[in-house]
This record gives structure tokens, sequence and C-alpha cells, in this order.
């Protein structure tokens, strides 16, 4: 199962995923393509109800990832000891809730740490936390609580599928309060800033996991 970047229009699977997997990739709401009956804001979708957990948005993109993953296991083209998702942190949670995953890769945070991450940044969507809290400061407690409950360090101890986490080739966004949840299951994996090295590399990993071949192994090298 592949999840969709935050705000982004899905595409179809990559070809040559495609060739080796089925793939799933739901456009959960808050997505382009998901548009009825509910439609986002951009900037707006990721401080959506923030006050109080029960209204923050996430909850219900969340339930939107957890559907789809009921969705996938009732195929009968997957192999129910096979399967593997891929995405921001929201995979984390996913997995957490729905243990039937044998891989998880996750290709940086979006909730996680977001209150502290957000004094690092001016980018977009964590820059919405800075304009809520420069309108309303006195909401800060309330939107820590909430970040409480979603953050997938709050339910990483659940995840029995094997972990990378891609740590950037500056300062790492995962705490150790998330290492640490995790244990034995995780690996890192180093980005070195030359994407098709990165993506040969993460692919690999999810391919040996889910016992397929890598495109390195089956594309031949050009004369």
């Amino acid at each position: 199962m592949e999840l969709p970047r935050h705000g982004s229009v899905g595409h179809t699977p990559r070809y040559d995923d495609r060739l080796r997997y089925v793939v799933l990739t739901p456009m959960h709401r808050g997505q382009r393509r998901a548009d009825s009956p509910f439609r986002a804001r951009y900037p707006g979708l990721f401080t959506l109800g923030i006050e109080d957990p029960t209204t923050f948005v996430y909850r219900a993109i969340i339930a939107d990832c957890l559907r789809a993953v009921e969705l996938l296991c009732a195929r009968p083209e997957v192999d129910p000891d096979r399967i593997g998702i891929t995405g921001d942190d929201l995979a984390l949670t996913t997995a957490a809730r729905r243990p039937v995953f044998a891989a998880v890769r996750v290709t940086g945070p979006l909730l996680h740490d977001a209150p502290v991450r957000r004094h690092a940044t001016g980018e977009y969507p964590l820059e919405e936390l800075n304009d809520l809290l420069r309108l309303r400061p006195q909401d800060e407690p309330l939107v820590t609580r909430t970040f409480g409950v979603f953050d997938p360090v709050s339910h990483a101890q659940s995840i029995r599928a094997a972990t990378l986490l891609s740590v950037p080739s500056g300062v790492s966004p995962w705490t150790a309060a998330l290492v640490e949840a995790l244990g034995a299951r995780l690996e890192t994996y180093r980005l070195t800033d030359e994407d098709p090295a990165d993506a040969v590399a993460l692919d690999g990993w999810l391919a040996d996991r889910l016992g397929v071949q890598t495109p390195a192994r089956y594309i031949p090298e050009p004369p």
C-alpha cells in the first residue's frame, strides 16, 4: 500500500512497481482527487480541528488509511504474508492499528514531533502550526495535546513489521522515543541526496522483505 504525500495529487503507481506488486494508492480525504464530499483547503488542512483530538482532521484521515488496508487485504490477488506499506509517518500509525504488514518503509515525518519541528522551518504544512499559534498562542497546550494522541510514537510499540526510516543527510527528524519504541524491528537508511542511488536502496529494502526483484536485477544495463 502506497500512502500519498500531504496534499498531493495521486498518480498511477510506477510501472516497475506494478510489474511486481499489487499496489493500492488510497486517496484519503484531503487529497486533490478526493474532493467530494470533503474539499480541503491549502493551507488549512494540517490544522483543521486541531483544538481537540476528536475533531482533528487526521483522525478521519487515519480512518481512511485503515479502511484502505481492509480493502487491500480482501483482494484475492494479495498474499497476506507479503504486504508492505510505504509513505510518510502515517504508515507507522496505519501499521500499528492494522498489524497485517511484513514491511513498513517510511519516507519522512508528517505528524511526528510536529510541535517541536515547527520551530525549525517556515515551510508548509508545519508553517500552518506557526501561523495558527501566532494568531492564537493560547492554543499551544491544546495543539500539543492533540499531537500527543496522533504522533506515531504513541502507537509504534504495536508495530510488528520490519520498519525502515529514511534519515535526511542533515539533522534526523526522528526522536529517540520513536526509535526506542520501534526497537529491534527498526532499520534506518541515511539518504545520500543522490536520487537514483537512494531510489535503488529504498526499493531494494522493500523488495527483499516482500520477496520480489529490484529493478536493477532485471532491467538490463544500457550498452
